[in-house]
């Protein structure tokens, strides 16, 4: 469906400032929406935002996401003796460090120790809250993976989701999703004291309303967890144009820590604990060489051995840096929590 409607960005969505084009005529190469996209980048060289200028009218969006994933469950890994003892030691690692109930010795927790990115992986998989079980928002949850994992851990969970496929598929996993978005719920203030943003906020227009509004319905010391796209990724520096991270024209923002960080301060959030994390640098690499080649891009199961081998290589090199450089990672992770 071909996007006909857009509208211009001139602006900053974070300080404001005026941007400067980064990238023109870019396609969308993964889903293959209609249109060629320019990206521009804010002239702050303290706040470095990148944005969709102009971007597709807020009524025509939808036409973005015609093939996208959300609605797609992923396919359950085969339970072998090796994943099995991996899982064990996962829950091993989550009890000690988050305090979530599991009958599995904690002498296993030091073994992902030794494995920094399945490390990093397995505190994604709770996004680094605590064992509290308390009430859990996750905005953008598409088809639930994340509410029910989180439900079995004790959680009382509830999502949102603008596609109706996703809720859909979430909802026949007997899980409260709602379709529609955040602002449609009418939510009591503090009726939350969790709430998770999942590669969620690089898709909405205005990302302060939403932060905004995350903060009138979070519990006082309630936590606001946050993943996005890094735009100062070892990812973005080696493909630039290229870089999977960018995904015009559903991307609308992408952030730098400072910019995320600035957001999130001018949102109402004080404290904050942001990081970058390494963890999906190997889907990465391996995307946006297929996007840099003119590859179609091929599911797991067709990549060729020379391709996973050198993504392997970048993903230990960028593992290796994220120790000396702590903002190469793919992805940054802010975590805040409402002030009391």
């Amino acid at each position: 469906m071909e996007i006909e409607k857009t509208i211009k960005r001139p602006f900053c969505s974070v300080c404001n400032s005026k941007g400067v084009e980064l990238y023109k005529d870019l396609k969308d190469k993964l889903f293959g929406s209609d249109g060629k996209w320019n990206l521009f980048v804010c002239t702050d060289k303290n706040c470095n935002t990148i944005w969709l200028n102009p971007a597709p009218a807020e009524e025509e969006i939808y036409k973005a996401y015609q093939k996208y994933y959300t609605h797609i469950d992923s396919n359950p890994q085969k339970r072998n003796s090796l994943r099995k003892i991996f899982i064990q030691i996962q829950e091993s690692y989550l009890a000690n460090k988050y305090g979530y109930p599991s009958t599995v010795p904690r002498f296993l927790r030091f073994i992902l120790f030794l494995a920094p990115l399945r490390r990093s992986a397995t505190d994604f998989n709770v996004m680094y809250l605590p064992s509290t079980k308390g009430k859990l928002l996750d905005v953008g949850c598409g088809s639930g993976e994340f509410l029910f994992s989180m439900q079995f851990r004790g959680w009382e969970v509830t999502g949102i989701d603008s596609d109706l496929k996703a809720v859909q598929v979430a909802q026949s996993k007997g899980l409260d999703v709602k379709y529609g978005n955040l602002f449609d719920q009418n939510f009591n203030d503090e009726s939350f004291d969790a709430i998770v943003l999942s590669h969620f906020i690089e898709h909405v227009y205005d990302p302060k309303k939403i932060l905004i509004e995350c903060k009138r319905l979070l519990k006082k010391g309630g936590k606001l967890v946050i993943a996005t796209p890094n735009n100062k990724s070892l990812g973005h520096y080696v493909f630039k144009r290229n870089w999977r991270g960018l995904e015009p024209p559903r991307h609308i923002n992408i952030f730098s820590i400072s910019s995320l960080k600035s957001l999130a301060i001018l949102s109402g959030f004080v404290e904050t604990n942001i990081f970058t994390i390494p963890r999906i640098s190997r889907d990465i690499f391996i995307k946006s060489y297929q996007i840099k080649s003119a590859q179609e891009i091929s599911n797991k199961n067709n990549i060729s051995m020379i391709l996973k081998f050198f993504a392997t290589v970048f993903t230990s090199v960028e593992s290796l840096f994220s120790i000396f450089y702590k903002h190469i990672g793919e992805e940054i992770i802010l975590i805040t929590k409402k002030s009391n």
